[in-house]
C-alpha cells in the first residue's frame, strides 16, 4: 500500500469492522500483508527555524504510517502505547522540498498488541538520492470494538526473509527488556 497522508486518514478512517466478525478465527499474516508505505513531501509548515525538518513532525508522520500498519494488521482499532529505538543517521538533515519515505512493517505480535517497524528514507534534493534517514519501533494495542472485547492480532508469520526473523527476534528481545523494567 502507497498512501500519501490524505488517503491515509481515509483509509484508516474507512476500516472499522473485523474481517472475522462471523466467528472465523484470525489467518495467519506476513508482514509484507500489512506493510504501509506513506510518502509526504517536506513544506516549509514542517520545518523548524533553520528549515530543517522538525522532530515532533517525523513523530506524527511515523506515527500515522505504523497506526495504519497496525490496523491493516489486526483489521481494528489500534493505540500507540510507545515509541521506542528511534535512531538517526549523523550528518542527514532533511530540509523543505525535500521528499520522505515511511514504511511501517509489522515485526512482532502478541493476543491484542503488537509491535510495528518504521524505517525513513530520504530524499534529498542537494544528494539527489535516496538515503535512510531514521528507524523506530511503535508499539500499539487493540481498542474494545462495539461488543467490548479487544479484537485479536492474526498471528504474524515472519519465517520469510532474514530481515523479518532478524526484525522479529529484535522486537522479541525489546519486549524481553520492557517487561523486566516494568517490574
Amino acid at each position: 500500500r502507497h498512501l500519501t497522508t490524505s488517503a491515509m486518514r481515509q483509509t484508516v478512517s474507512r476500516r472499522r469492522t473485523l474481517p472475522w466478525e462471523d466467528g472465523e478465527a484470525p489467518k495467519t499474516k506476513t508482514p509484507m500483508d500489512s506493510q504501509i508505505v506513506m510518502f509526504q513531501r517536506i513544506a516549509p509548515v514542517h520545518c523548524d527555524a533553520d528549515g530543517i525538518l522538525d522532530v515532533g513532525e517525523l513523530l506524527r508522520w511515523g506515527d500515522m504510517a505504523t497506526c495504519a500498519a497496525a490496523e491493516a494488521h489486526c483489521g481494528g482499532n489500534c493505540v500507540t502505547v510507545a515509541v521506542s529505538d528511534m535512531s538517526f543517521e549523523p550528518g542527514l538533515t532533511p530540509t523543505g522540498g525535500d521528499s520522505v519515505e515511511l514504511r511501517a512493517t509489522p515485526v512482532s505480535v502478541g493476543n491484542t498488541s503488537m509491535a510495528v517497524g518504521l524505517l525513513v528514507l530520504v530524499e534529498s534534493r542537494k544528494l539527489a538520492k535516496r538515503v535512510a534517514y531514521c528507524t523506530a519501533q511503535f508499539t500499539y494495542v487493540t481498542l474494545p470494538g462495539e461488543d467490548g472485547q479487544r479484537p485479536k492480532c492474526p498471528p504474524l508469520d515472519s519465517t520469510g526473509c532474514v530481515e523479518e526473523r532478524y526484525a522479529a527476534m529484535l522486537a522479541g528481545e525489546r519486549k524481553k527488556v520492557l517487561l523486566k523494567e516494568g517490574t
